[in-house]
């Protein structure tokens, strides 16, 4: 009796630590395994090879945690290993009669599990993250070259925010395990690696689908996208995102960050620096604060062309956006530096004569000295034009190989880049402009991404029908938002009244639909994706003719018998400059053409090409107005783009080299002061009064018409894994991660 009990208690125990997988349960058939979990993929493939199984109930507890003999029974049936039972154990607490003897015994006899110092294996513990990285590292035979990274690492490098909480003998395998070629931990939210938390069924499950299923080496990986880069200095030189795509592949940056929820978290640092743990230091006197912010660059660090990088490298950096000859584009928040201390090759020194919300911004950019110190210092001003910036030697993942302009550009693994060698060998990123040509090339199958087409949504759509399973279209939510600059020193729109009125004529949900077929969602103003935006604080400007008839009428604008408003002989008729690269503005302007005709407001269009317009005409004044997209920052920058791009002192001028963002050409000195206000306190008691005023004076005087806000169509190849694009931005620096089966 007590042999018959003692085996089903045995049975028992497995049902209750590793499960059985009832006969109705299919590989996809989990209810608590939404579509969308992080982990379905590999769970899936993993219940289908039997790797690992649900509970009787149908469900799979993807959030339970793994004990340690649960998780080396999963590697032994991974490995496709023979059950061991030797007469004596190998651990004192894992014991013959034991239900994980053969799993525990096969997977020692293999060299996967040490077992603890004192000799004891641990088998009901719980399986920490830590441990699950240095026996997955052990298995896939990397654990010597995890044992030297231990003997040399000042801590993980695994651009987490916990690093510094990892054991010192796991800094290697936590190191590797996260890089490129491996990909076999994932993170927690926060960017945590929350290295002695337990590992969840789910999380071992990622684990053990790398270690047999790892990424597979990419010679080739193709993107498009609709528009090609002047040079690959980013956003230093030019006020559109046009080449960040590229230039993310061939420079990293000191900071990254996350999302959901969205979280800094470092890249080339140590640790992002907060108040909290006394890397930024704030210090108010008379009224006026000041800062202190430290950063600490992680060791070893190179320059493609393998030159240390060191704290002088950043600077110098800050040299040179901050030199009044050279004509970069945002530089707001070096200029509020002081000086910079750098005691040592690693640590960089921040002092702000004012407060600033993001410190960090003055990181995000770093200059080789090595090669840029002598041009600089013979002709600052020529730096911008210089052709180092045509092939920059950066310190990402990639270099540039080739660039043939108006095609393509060419891009290979860096091996200087400290976090790994890249999954994908080889990046071509064809250039585009048209986009239905780019439609042609998905539906050919002749790239495996497409990004920033300007796709419409019945291309998407078409896209997706014609496709199938073998494209996947991502709609991904972005800061940018569709809008109508007006040029306010025209002098028809000039006439505030006149603003409101199209305002009030114009339906943005119509927009939405006939346009974006409903996938984008009617935007206000610069402030509406902001927790602290209210629309009673602010002026809205719902659909309503009537008002915008009666305005009209204010203003002194007479409709005529034929339809339309005259004033002084002047037919009232607004000319929209649109870039023939996005379709879609061109039916934007078709959509308010009818709507403004109930109004009595004629449209005209000028076609001008995206780089012209944006180089040649729009910062110059010479229109009317204009359709594009602005956009862009992070969700910790409280004051949005509103930080600069509407202040006075942003009106592009000879003096600026027409290189600043206010193409409205609108002033207002109330709503400067409270920007600057806002934009130099990092006190929430100061900051927010001040904003909800710059919100209230923009929204009155409405120096653009906000339309939608974008959701970007990016269109994926099924058989590309890893890419998932970074919802704050419509382009994404994952490509080192990215593979194809």
């Amino acid at each position: 009796m007590k042999k018959v009990l003692a085996l089903t208690l045995a049975v028992m125990m497995v049902l209750v630590f590793f499960a059985v997988r009832p006969a109705l349960t299919t590989a996809a058939g989990f209810p608590d395994i939404p579509t969308d979990y992080w982990a379905k993929e590999h769970i899936d493939y993993l219940v289908a090879q039997e790797v690992i199984v649900g509970f009787p109930d149908g469900t799979f507890k993807p959030e339970d945690p793994v004990t340690r003999e649960q998780f080396a029974k999963m590697i032994v049936v991974a490995k496709d290993l023979s059950l061991y039972s030797p007469s004596t154990p190998t651990f004192p607490d894992v014991s013959k009669s034991r239900w994980s003897y053969g799993y525990v015994e096969a997977a020692a006899k293999a060299g996967y599990i040490l077992g603890y110092p004192d000799g004891t294996f641990g088998p009901t513990r719980n399986i920490t993250r830590q441990e699950l990285a240095v026996l997955g590292i052990r298995v896939i035979g990397k654990e010597s070259e995890s044992l030297s990274l231990n003997a040399t690492l000042e801590q993980p490098i695994a651009m987490a925010n916990d690093e510094q909480k990892v054991a010192k003998w796991a800094y290697g395998a936590v190191t590797l395990a996260y890089q490129p070629t491996i990909q076999m931990l994932n993170y927690r939210k926060g960017r945590l690696i929350a290295p002695i938390k337990s590992a969840t069924r789910a999380e071992c499950a990622n684990s053990v689908y790398m270690l047999i299923v790892p990424p597979k080496d990419t010679p080739v990986l193709t993107f498009a996208e609709s528009q090609e880069p002047g040079d690959l200095a980013g956003q230093e030189f030019a006020n559109f995102a046009v080449g960040v795509d590229s230039t993310a592949l061939i420079f990293d940056g000191a900071i990254g960050l996350d999302e959901n929820p969205a979280v800094l978290y470092p890249s080339m640092i140590r640790e992002v620096p907060s108040q909290e743990n006394g890397l930024w230091v704030v210090n108010e006197v008379d009224g006026v604060e000041t800062m202190k912010v430290t950063f600490r660059l992680r060791k070893g660090l190179k320059w493609a062309d393998g030159h240390p990088i060191t704290s002088a490298d950043a600077k110098f950096g800050w040299e040179v956006r901050t030199h009044p000859d050279v004509p970069i584009t945002y530089n707001v928040v070096d200029l509020k530096v002081e000086k910079i201390e750098t005691p040592d090759d690693y640590t960089i020194t921040y002092y702000f004569k004012e407060a600033d919300l993001e410190p960090y911004y003055v990181m995000t950019l770093m200059y080789p000295e090595h090669i840029l110190r002598e041009r600089f210092e013979q002709n600052p001003g020529a730096l911008a034009n210089d052709p180092y910036w045509d092939n920059p030697v950066g310190h990402g993942p990639y270099v540039l190989t080739k660039w043939m302009k108006g095609e393509r550009l060419e891009f290979e693994a860096n091996p200087n880049w400290y976090y790994g060698e890249p999954v994908s060998k080889k990046i071509i990123q064809y250039v585009i402009p048209n986009t239905n040509t780019i439609m042609a090339n998905l539906l050919a199958k002749s790239v495996d991404i497409a990004v920033n087409t300007g796709s419409s949504a019945a291309q998407a759509s078409m896209i997706k029908e014609k496709m199938g399973d073998s494209i996947h279209v991502e709609y991904v939510p972005s800061t940018y938002r569709e809008q109508i600059t007006w040029n306010t020193q025209d002098p028809v729109l000039s006439d505030l009244r006149v603003r409101k009125a199209l305002a009030y004529a114009t339906d943005r949900d119509e927009i939405s639909k006939v346009v974006y077929l409903g996938t984008f969602t009617p935007a206000y103003d610069w402030f509406d994706n902001l927790a602290v935006w209210n629309p009673s604080l602010v002026t809205m400007y719902p659909y309503n003719p009537d008002r915008a008839n009666e305005l009209l009428d204010e203003a002194g604008w007479v409709l005529g018998t034929d339809g339309y408003r005259y004033k002084n002989g002047e037919k009232l008729v607004i000319e929209f400059t649109i870039s023939p690269e996005k379709p879609a503005r061109a039916q934007t302007a078709e959509v308010l053409t009818k709507q403004w005709k109930k109004i009595g407001v004629g449209i005209t269009t000028k076609s001008i090409s995206w780089g012209v317009a944006m180089t040649e005409t729009v910062p110059m004044g010479n229109f009317q107005a204009t359709v594009f997209a602005w956009g862009g920052g992070s969700p910790f920058d409280l004051t949005s783009g509103a930080i600069q791009i509407y202040h006075t002192s942003e009106i592009p001028t000879a003096e600026n080299d027409y290189n600043t963002g206010n193409y409205s050409r609108w002033s207002n000195s109330e709503y400067d002061a409270a920007i600057s206000a806002a934009n130099s306190t990092v006190q929430m008691s100061k900051l927010i009064p001040n904003l909800k005023i710059a919100m209230k004076v923009w929204t009155d005087q409405l120096p653009a018409l906000f339309l939608v806000t974008w959701v970007d169509h990016t269109y994926i190849s099924t058989s590309v894994k890893s890419y998932k694009p970074f919802p704050y931005k419509t382009w994404t620096s994952d490509f080192p991660f990215v593979y194809k089966e």
